[in-house]
């Protein structure tokens, strides 16, 4: 009874997360070295741009976005249109290791866990800062199912950003 209760929460009718047809393009980069000063965290992209890893403490090997990236949404009666920025960096979905036999990190999950880090991790963009957490969880719930994960495996997902994702939402 509990779970059917929260399922509707996450559940109302005229939902939907649209990804366009152009898929984004990513570069990975490697974890940096403790000792590397700036100067050596640079590096330049497949797209020809300049990028500068982020400190080792920061995130520890992650891809990076190489071009914009535009995303509609709409949720509880209100249309929202995020364009993620290339240069912004993802991890995609952070799935403890012991669950990735059950659920892959590369998975149909992808595109929503890119959208989903954007929002999570202080946006620049107003529509996205005002987006909040459990707004930003929906979102990726969502996408996962547009993208056409399964249910059972996309409820799993939501409710560990739900439990897990609290320290990782800035703003």
């Amino acid at each position: 009874m509990i779970l059917k209760k929260a399922i509707k929460n996450i559940e109302p009718k005229g939902v939907f997360v649209y990804f366009n047809n152009v898929i984004p393009g990513f570069a990975r980069t490697n974890t940096p070295q403790k000792t590397w000063n700036e100067k050596k965290r640079s590096r330049t992209l497949p797209n020809g741009d300049k990028y500068i890893l982020p400190p080792y403490n920061v995130m520890k090997g992650h891809f990076v976005l190489l071009h914009d990236w535009p995303i509609l949404c709409k949720i509880d009666k209100s249309r929202k249109s995020y364009v993620i920025p290339k240069g912004m960096s993802t991890d995609f979905a952070s799935i403890p290791k012991f669950l990735h036999s059950l659920i892959s990190p590369l998975s149909n999950s992808v595109y929503s866990a890119v959208l989903h880090d954007y929002l999570y991790r202080n946006p620049k963009e107003v529509t996205a800062k005002e987006t909040s957490r459990l707004e930003s969880d929906r979102i990726f719930y969502f996408g996962m199912k547009a993208c056409g994960v399964k249910r059972i495996i996309a409820l799993i997902m939501f409710w560990g950003v739900r439990i897990g994702g609290k320290n990782s939402y800035i703003r």
